[in-house]
């Protein structure tokens, strides 16, 4: 099978990775018998296992964080589904719930996955002066009025606007009274 002794450096593991590569056929052509072995293989129970590694800056000692997810069998493919591919009547198949779309890594490199705590954020984002105030039009000349002083020249009046803005955003109650709906 191997004539030329290309294969005596890889083990079976190996073989197996190279056959399944997206551009497999690119690569090297699989030759029948290995992937009759191969089909035979997906009889056997095994399990499918995704790995990541992870770099970061920091903490020192902890900068490659590495992670591994075993597929859970209700997310893989039927095996009639993965024949289907291989004998060509079929052109893929998917594995599901295998990437995370968020994870945080801890300072002692520890993976989680936070795609339980995504549901508890509404997505709505209001800031406090939002929230609090019906109208920002007074607000909002205030602060024309001092890009106005600043590009006239005037810095003595675009001083004197500066910390009356910045007097009102101290006091919630001159906040409010500035910011109250018409």
């Amino acid at each position: 099978m191997d004539p030329g002794g290309y294969l005596r450096a890889y083990d079976e593991k190996d073989i197996q990775l190279i056959c399944c590569q997206a551009d497999g056929s690119t690569l090297w052509l699989v030759p029948p018998v290995v992937q009759a072995g191969y089909m035979n293989s997906l009889r056997w129970s095994m399990d499918i296992i995704f790995s990541w590694q992870l770099t970061r800056d920091r903490p020192k000692g902890k900068e490659v964080v590495r992670y591994e997810l075993i597929v859970r069998d209700e997310d893989l493919p039927t095996y009639s589904e993965i024949m289907a591919v291989l004998n060509g009547s079929a052109n893929s198949f998917r594995i599901h719930n295998v990437f995370p779309r968020y994870f945080r890594v801890t300072g002692s490199g520890e993976v989680r996955f936070l795609e339980d705590l995504v549901d508890l954020v509404s997505g709505d984002l209001f800031s406090i002066v939002e929230i609090w105030s019906g109208g920002l039009f007074m607000l909002m000349a205030i602060c024309e009025d001092i890009y106005a002083a600043r590009a006239e020249g005037e810095l003595e009046v675009e001083e004197v606007l500066y910390w009356t803005l910045v007097k009102i955003y101290r006091s919630p109650h001159m906040l409010l009274e500035y910011t109250k709906p018409d």
